[in-house]
């Protein structure tokens, strides 16, 4: 930039040019934070987010260099963690309202993609979410690198399905004259089943014998035996189980039955959660 100085005392003037030069540098690019959400079931595999659709480097810009081709510098402070698995720590609260930590590996690349190892995460309750974070810079093609941000990686709980394990029950001959009941609190049907991320649902039995209608409802099972002769039989006896793992017997013969012998039937059932997830089915 040139101009021209001029002074004067009020009888001579004088003027002279002066040059100002100004030196451009080469600015620190600008980056903002970038947070990224996921569902509980992404996380069974591995979540793998491309440089195309990784929004990483979405906030980053250099404001001298719209070419410039900005790079991810740094993860945690250690430009060596770019490219590589780092230990990164969630937290969140279980369905006791214990807080729980969980270690995961991430892994960020230098153009923005990155990856998230895959890891169970059933223990978080339906709707609850769990966090971790890390931070970041960038780097422009002349080596100015950004400030440091933070970013968050949050993952929301799904209802997952209750767990059950099939429990059996033993009677006498004797038992079955007058026919067999167990109430709710004597039942062990649903003794075994649990729901990692619900502690407080109330689980009941949603189907028998693959039907949701046999639920409350008396339903023929085949007892099947050998009797004194040593011949294969089978009798017919009825069983209802109700939703809330009671259940009862009608009252039969079974004296053909020999001493020591054993007459056994089966039935299959599935527990359901409060929110209608469904355990596997059990015998």
């Amino acid at each position: 930039l040139n101009i021209t100085a001029t002074v004067s005392d009020g009888e001579l003037t004088d003027s002279a040019g002066v040059n100002i030069e100004v030196i451009s540098i080469n600015d620190q690019p600008e980056l903002i934070a970038s947070h990224n959400g996921f569902h509980e079931d992404h996380t069974e595999s591995v979540i793998s987010v491309y440089s195309e659709t990784s929004n990483l480097l979405s906030g980053a810009t250099d404001l001298d260099d719209i070419d410039s081709s900005l790079l991810i510098y740094s993860i945690e402070g250690d430009t060596n963690n770019v490219g590589s698995a780092i230990t990164v720590t969630l937290s969140y609260t279980d369905a006791d309202g214990t807080d729980q930590t969980q270690a995961i590996s991430l892994t960020v690349n230098a153009d923005g993609s990155y990856a998230v190892a895959g890891f169970d995460l059933d223990a978080l309750p339906d709707g609850a979410t769990a966090t971790t974070t890390f931070t970041y810079q960038v780097v422009g093609d002349d080596g100015a690198v950004s400030n440091t941000v933070t970013s968050t990686l949050s993952f929301t709980g799904t209802n997952d399905n209750p767990v059950l394990v099939a429990n059996n029950n033993t009677f006498t001959e004797d038992q079955l004259e007058t026919g067999i009941s167990a109430n709710a609190a004597t039942s062990n049907l649903l003794d075994n089943a649990t729901d990692i991320d619900d502690a407080d649902s109330s689980l009941v039995i949603h189907a028998i014998n693959g039907s949701t209608n046999s639920v409350g409802s008396a339903i023929t099972s085949t007892l099947s035996f050998t009797n004194a002769n040593g011949d294969a039989q089978t009798q017919d006896i009825q069983l209802t189980v109700n939703a809330d793992g009671s259940y009862a017997i009608t009252g039969f013969d079974l004296d053909a039955l020999p001493n020591g012998n054993n007459a056994t039937t089966s039935f299959t059932y599935q527990a359901a959660d409060d929110d209608g997830a469904l355990s596997s089915t059990v015998t």
